[in-house]
């Protein structure tokens, strides 16, 4: 069951990327003496790794040089190089050791990972997927590395190959609440709530207090139509984390379901708040977007007008926020920016069913609720043809999601 839509974000966000970005302590074990260069890059890589451990980076960095001035094919040396960079977050640096450590070792494990790990970071997602699997093939069983795979394939949206991926890391560490939270997101990605429900409890069980893990079970709750336990859990991940913005700004899309617009105004203003303070734009104008509605259902127009035209301001393509501020100008007799409105929220729309939802929906609700509301009848009529024309459009041109 999909959610009403109307009064809902249009992607509700979740903090994502649960995967471990750690590559393990160093080995102590160097590569067997051979010569007199080898025995001189022994010293030095011994030298890198006494002093990384005892956190001098840039002295351990420059004694890694040294030592690969004596044994420059050394795969070992280039790995242990590139995971100090990796550490240090310098990726470019990270990401040139490993490839050469790969040169001279195909197979090399912790250049495979060190590597799959600075792409990831990076955003070279199909590279990255490329070299995780490779790394897999060498340890099947990197429970870091599965864990990432998963991670990446959900980011691209191909959740069936991201369950697969958690669920082999879940079989080798069922203890692992992280593993349950990422398949729970998937799944609730797919629309299978239910199964969703089954590992993001299993998730909570492993780690009661994570906030995300609450937020997460309310969303599937809310989108099965369970809206009284979804502000139940909402409300549980707010009292685990107070700045947890988008689970506050949950609680205010909650209540004006139930009908509760009164109560949602300062959640949606507290989460406005927590939004600013991570200088989270988007943010900010979905949470005045939700202010504006609850003005709207308490039928105080010309505050809604204010919150709308706010979010707006921040988010100048917020079309439903815009078919808001349309239908309160509407309710204000004010027809001309009304229509204005309306005409620019239409150009922002992404599918025809986004008008459907967020503007022919709400304006035939008021006009049940006022049948004399003027004007209503026009725009419901452009409105309705807009719609047909874009049905039209996606229609003529082979577009499978033309409805």
């Amino acid at each position: 069951m999909t959610l009403k839509g109307e009064h809902q974000p249009l992607v509700k966000r979740h903090r994502h990327s649960l995967a471990q970005f750690v590559l393990g302590a160093a080995s102590r074990v160097f590569p067997p003496l051979q010569s007199w260069r080898h025995r001189k890059a022994d010293h030095y890589g011994r030298s890198a790794l006494d002093l990384y451990l005892k956190g001098e980076v840039n002295a351990a960095i420059l004694s890694y040089t040294k030592a690969l001035n004596w044994s420059p094919e050394d795969a070992y040396l280039h790995s242990a190089l590139g995971q100090v960079y990796y550490e240090q977050e310098k990726y470019a640096n990270a990401i040139k050791e490993f490839r050469k450590a790969l040169e001279h070792d195909y197979y090399n494990h912790r250049a495979l990972k060190g590597l799959a790990l600075s792409l990831h970071i990076t955003g070279d997602q199909l590279d990255a997927i490329y070299v995780y699997l490779r790394a897999l093939d060498v340890v099947p069983d990197d429970l870091d590395v599965l864990v990432n795979v998963g991670t990446l394939l959900y980011e691209r949206r191909r959740y069936d190959e991201a369950i697969e991926y958690y669920a082999k890391a879940e079989k080798l560490d069922p203890k692992n609440a992280a593993t349950y939270l990422n398949l729970g997101m998937a799944y609730h990605s797919m629309g299978k709530f239910e199964d969703a429900l089954t590992n993001l409890r299993n998730a909570s069980k492993l780690d009661p207090q994570n906030s995300e893990t609450c937020r997460l079970i309310g969303l599937c709750l809310e989108s099965s139509g369970n809206y009284v336990g979804a502000l139940e859990s909402y409300q549980e991940a707010v009292q685990h984390d107070e700045k947890n913005a988008e689970a506050t700004l949950d609680i205010a899309q909650v209540l004006n379901e139930l009908r509760r617009p009164a109560e949602a105004i300062p959640y949606g203003l507290k989460a406005a708040n927590e939004f600013l303070e991570v200088n989270d734009q988007e943010g900010v104008a979905n949470a005045y977007w939700e202010v504006g509605w609850s003005h709207y259902l308490l039928g105080a127009w010309n505050a809604s007008i204010k919150a709308s035209q706010e979010a707006l301001r921040l988010s100048p393509n917020l079309f439903p926020a815009r078919f808001n501020l349309g239908l309160a100008l509407l309710q204000t007799n004010r027809l001309p920016e009304a229509r204005h409105e309306y005409e620019e929220a239409i150009n922002a729309v992404s599918t025809p069913s986004d008008i459907g939802t967020y503007a022919i929906e709400d304006l035939k609700a008021a006009m049940t609720h006022n049948p004399e509301l003027p004007g209503a009848e026009g725009i419901l009529d452009f409105l309705t043809t807009e719609y047909g024309r874009k049905v039209g459009w996606l229609i003529s041109h082979g577009s499978p999601s033309a409805r």
